[in-house]
C-alpha cells in the first residue's frame, strides 16, 4: 500500500468541503477522481500530496514513496531551455556521472594503493549509474520530450513558452521522474489529440500508481479501472472505467430508491394500522406493537436527488434541401501584406442533411478560420455554396457575440424581442438562470454560464445546421452528458470542432481532418477514424501509384520515388535497430570486464574499456538520433 487516507475532514471557514474521507491507493493503482466543479476534487489532492494539511484525520504515506504531482493551471517557473528543464530530473546521475569522469582523470596520474581506492569509487560509481539507467538519459529524454510535443523545440528558452507549454513540459519532466505515484489534475487540458493518444499509450506502460481528475471520459475509459465520485463532501469507490462506473452508479441510484420506497411504504403501513386500531380493544395491542416498532424503526436516508443539470434541448423549425453545404477549392489564410499566411488551400468536400461531422486537426490548424469563412459566406458563392432553406446556430467558442454590458435576460429579449418576457424566462430557466442569475451581467458569468447563456440562444432560434466550436469546454460531465442527449435528439445537422474524444464518439457520423493545409474526409465517429488511419498507415508501404480510398473516403498518392525512399528509410531504421542493440550488449560486456577483480588491477586495462565504453555511448546517442529522426518520418 502506498498510502492510506483515515477519517480525513477538511473545510473553508463554515463550509465543510470533505468530510470522513477513508482511502487507499495501492501500487498499480489506476484511479480516476470525478465529482461536481468546486466541490474540493483538487482539495483532495492536496491533501494527498502535502500541499495542505487536514482539519482532521491522517494521511499515511508509506516509507520512501515518491510522488509526482501535476496542479492545474500551475505553471511552473523555468530558467533554462526544454532540455534542461528535462534533464533537471537526472541530476544525481549527473552528478555521479561527472564523479566517475573525474575519478577517471585522478586514475590516470594514480598507482598503488592510492590507484586502488579510486578503482574501488569508480566501481561503486559505475555500478550506481548503471542502476539508475544513466546510459539512456539522453534517449528517455528525447522520447519524452517528443511525445509532449517538443521535437525541434529542446533549445528554446522554457521562459518564451506558453502556458499551456509550460505545463506539458511540467508533465514531461514528471513521466521522467517516475513516481511510486503519479497525481495529475486534468493533464488533457492542454494536449492535442497526437499528444493525447501518446500520453494514454505511455500510461499503459507506467509502472506506478495514477490517480488523476479528468472531465475527458474519453481518456478515463483508456486509463483508469477504478473510480472515486467525490460526492456531497464524500467520496464513493467504484471497480472499473469512467463507463462501468455510470452503469454501476445508475444501478446503485434504482436499487436505494427502492429501498427507500420499500421501508417507506411499510412505515406508512404500520402507521395507518396503528391509527385505525389503537382504539379497539381487541386490536389495541396489536396497535400498540406497531407502534413500538416504529420508535425502533431508523428512517431511512431519501436518495440524494442528482444536482440540477442544464435542460439543453435543439430543434429545426424547418428543413432544407439535401446538400446544405458545397466547400470547393477554398483556401485559408491569416494575416494581411507581407503577414499573410495560407493554412489551407484547396479544400473540397459537401455537407448533406442530416449529417454530424466533426472537424478535427492539430490547433493551428485553421479549424476556426475555417469555420469563420463559412459562416460568412453568403448567397451563391463560387467556393462556399450554402443550400436554400438553410438557417445556421452558431456557438462560439470565446462567446464574443455576448456583449459584456448586458444581463442574459437583455440577451434573449434582443435577439428575440417580440416573444413575451416569461417564455424567455422559462428558457433561461431551463438553462439554469433561476431568479436573479437571469439579470447578472455577462461581465461576471463564468465560462460554464456563458455557455448555457449561449445555448439558452441556440435552443430558441431553432436552427436546422448547428456550427459548434468547442461545445463542451467548461461544463462539467453531467452537463456534458446533457447535451450529448440533446445533440443526440437533433433533428439537423452538424458541424462540430471539438477535443472532446468521448463526444466525437457519441455524436459523429464522419470527421473532416485538417492537417497540413489540406483536408482528409473519414466515415464513422472517432474510433472509427482512428481504425481508418492505422488502415491507411498499415497499407502505405504496399501502395502502387494510383489514387487509394479508405472506407471513410481517405485519398493519397505516392510517386515510384517516394516508394523507394521509403524501403532506404525501412532498411535504414532495421540496421539502426540491429546496431543499436548491438552497442547495449558490447556496453554490458565491457562493464562486466570493468567490475572484474583482475581487471581492475591494471590501470592501462581499465583505461582501455573506460575510452571503449564512451566511444559506444557517443555512438549509441548518434545512432538513436538518426533513428528517431527515421520513425518520426514514418510515422507521419
Amino acid at each position: 500500500m502506498l498510502l492510506s487516507v483515515e477519517h480525513l475532514t477538511k473545510g473553508f471557514g463554515s463550509r465543510t468541503v470533505l468530510s470522513d474521507i477513508n482511502l487507499t491507493v495501492s501500487a498499480g493503482d489506476k484511479i480516476g477522481l470525478i465529482g461536481p466543479n468546486g466541490m474540493g476534487k483538487t482539495t483532495l489532492l492536496d491533501l494527498i500530496c502535502g500541499v495542505q494539511q487536514p482539519d482532521e484525520g491522517q494521511i499515511s504515506r508509506a516509507a520512501g514513496v515518491r510522488i509526482g504531482y501535476l496542479r492545474q493551471n500551475s505553471i511552473p517557473d523555468a530558467a533554462g531551455t526544454v532540455w534542461e528543464e528535462a534533464e533537471r530530473v537526472f541530476a544525481p546521475l549527473r552528478e555521479i556521472e561527472r564523479r566517475m569522469r573525474e575519478t577517471e582523470r585522478r586514475m590516470a596520474g594514480a598507482q598503488g594503493e592510492a590507484y586502488a581506492a579510486l578503482e574501488k569509487e569508480y566501481a561503486a560509481l559505475s555500478d550506481a549509474f548503471t542502476a539508475g539507467d544513466g546510459y539512456s538519459i539522453d534517449v528517455r529524454i528525447r522520447t519524452v520530450l517528443g511525445g509532449m510535443g517538443f521535437s525541434g523545440k529542446e533549445e528554446q528558452s522554457a521562459r518564451s513558452l506558453s502556458g499551456g507549454e509550460k505545463t506539458r513540459l511540467a508533465l514531461a519532466r514528471l513521466l521522467l521522474d517516475d513516481p511510486d505515484l503519479l497525481v495529475l489534475d486534468e493533464p488533457t487540458n492542454h494536449l492535442d489529440f497526437r499528444t493525447l493518444g501518446w500520453l494514454e499509450d505511455y500510461l499503459a506502460s507506467f509502472r506506478g500508481a495514477l490517480l488523476t481528475v479528468s472531465h475527458d471520459r474519453y481518456f478515463l475509459d483508456q486509463r483508469t479501472e477504478r473510480i472515486w465520485e467525490l460526492e456531497d463532501c464524500r467520496v464513493h469507490a467504484f471497480r472499473g472505467n469512467y463507463s462501468r462506473y455510470k452503469e454501476q452508479k445508475a444501478q446503485l441510484v434504482l436499487t436505494q430508491t427502492r429501498e427507500y420506497e420499500k421501508q417507506m411504504a411499510r412505515i406508512v403501513s404500520m402507521q395507518d394500522y396503528a391509527q385505525r386500531n389503537i382504539a379497539r380493544a381487541s386490536t389495541a395491542g396489536m396497535a400498540k406493537s406497531r407502534l413500538h416498532q416504529l420508535e425502533h424503526i431508523e428512517l431511512p436516508d431519501k436518495p440524494r436527488a442528482a444536482p440540477p443539470v442544464p435542460a439543453f434541448s435543439f430543434r429545426a423549425a424547418s428543413q432544407p434541401v439535401q446538400e446544405v453545404l458545397a466547400v470547393e477549392d477554398l483556401t485559408l489564410a491569416v494575416g494581411e501584406g507581407a503577414e499573410r499566411r495560407t493554412l489551407a488551400a484547396g479544400l473540397t468536400f459537401t455537407v448533406r442533411r442530416g449529417e454530424r461531422l466533426a472537424l478535427l486537426g492539430p490547433n493551428g490548424a485553421g479549424k476556426t478560420t475555417l469555420l469563420r469563412a463559412l459562416l460568412a459566406a453568403r448567397g451563391e458563392g463560387r467556393q462556399i455554396r450554402w443550400g436554400r432553406g438553410v438557417q445556421i446556430g452558431y456557438f462560439s467558442q470565446e462567446h464574443e457575440e455576448l456583449s459584456p454590458q448586458r444581463t442574459a435576460m437583455q440577451e434573449m429579449e434582443r435577439r428575440f424581442p417580440a416573444l413575451p418576457q416569461q417564455t424567455l424566462r422559462a428558457r433561461l430557466g431551463a438553462h439554469l438562470f433561476s431568479g436573479e442569475d437571469a439579470f447578472k451581467p455577462v461581465s461576471v458569468l463564468s465560462g460554464g454560464e456563458r455557455a448555457r447563456l449561449a445555448f439558452a440562444i441556440l435552443s430558441q432560434q431553432a436552427p436546422n445546421f448547428l456550427v459548434l466550436d468547442e461545445p463542451t469546454n467548461h461544463l462539467d460531465l453531467p452537463a456534458r452528458e446533457a447535451l450529448e442527449a440533446a445533440v443526440r435528439d437533433y433533428d439537423g445537422t452538424l458541424l462540430f470542432v471539438s477535443h472532446d474524444r468521448y463526444f466525437i464518439n457519441a455524436l459523429a457520423t464522419g470527421v473532416l481532418e485538417l492537417e497540413g493545409g489540406a483536408l482528409t474526409r473519414y466515415a464513422g465517429n472517432y474510433d472509427a477514424y482512428l481504425e481508418q488511419k492505422r488502415g491507411l498507415a498499415a497499407a502505405a508501404p504496399a501502395s502502387r501509384p494510383a489514387e487509394k480510398k479508405s472506407a471513410g473516403g481517405a485519398q493519397y498518392y505516392r510517386s515510384k520515388q517516394q516508394r523507394s525512399e521509403e524501403v532506404k528509410r525501412k532498411k535504414r531504421i532495421a540496421a539502426l535497430e540491429a546496431a543499436i542493440e548491438r552497442n547495449d550488449r558490447d556496453r554490458a560486456a565491457l562493464e562486466a570486464q570493468l567490475a572484474d577483480p583482475a581487471v581492475a588491477c591494471d590501470y592501462t586495462a581499465v583505461q582501455a574499456l573506460t575510452e571503449q565504453l564512451a566511444a559506444l555511448a557517443a555512438a549509441h546517442e548518434r545512432d538513436f538520433d538518426e533513428w528517431a529522426a527515421l520513425a518520426e518520418l514514418e510515422e507521419e
